[in-house]
């Protein structure tokens, strides 16, 4: 299979993407992904990755931005906030929130939270299944998130 944008998707998709994943690391450096969203690049080696994460030229910033300037006028203000999380924040933010947060979830903390993700996951699968079933990844994946952030507030 050429490396392409299908050799990307196949590989988020595969139950075992080790073939695939190989076939990525020995590719393109870049790979060019539109169906992942408007400009979206998949950089599938280690060390660009690396690279691009710690060089300041590649900042996060105008991702938010660009994701506002997508939107409709009339949800942009309620969407706005999302410019400020952590992830697309960049310096002199990123570096504050990420302090504040590297005290909150250190190691130990995270591995106490095993149970209660487990116990959650556990008791909200049940409860999708007692209801009948549905669309499982919107039922668990929203939930689990607010019930372990709520147990760390």
């Amino acid at each position: 299979m050429p490396v392409t944008q299908t050799a990307v998707l196949a590989a988020l998709d595969a139950d075992d993407p080790t073939g695939l994943l190989s076939a990525l690391a020995v590719g393109p450096r870049v790979i060019e992904c539109p169906d992942l969203g408007s400009g979206r690049l998949v950089f599938p080696r280690y060390r660009d990755v690396r690279f691009l994460l710690r060089d300041p030229r590649f900042i996060s910033g105008p991702t938010a931005s660009g994701l506002l300037d997508e939107l409709s006028p009339q949800v942009r203000p309620i969407v706005a906030p999302v410019a400020s999380w952590i992830l697309y924040a960049d310096p002199p933010l990123h570096p504050r929130l990420r302090s504040l947060l590297s005290k909150t979830f250190t190691p130990r903390r995270i591995t106490g939270l095993h149970e209660k993700v487990q116990n959650t996951a556990s008791s909200l699968v049940q409860g999708f299944a007692a209801g009948g079933g549905g669309n499982a990844v919107s039922a668990l994946t929203t939930m689990i998130p607010v019930h372990v952030i709520s147990s760390l507030l």
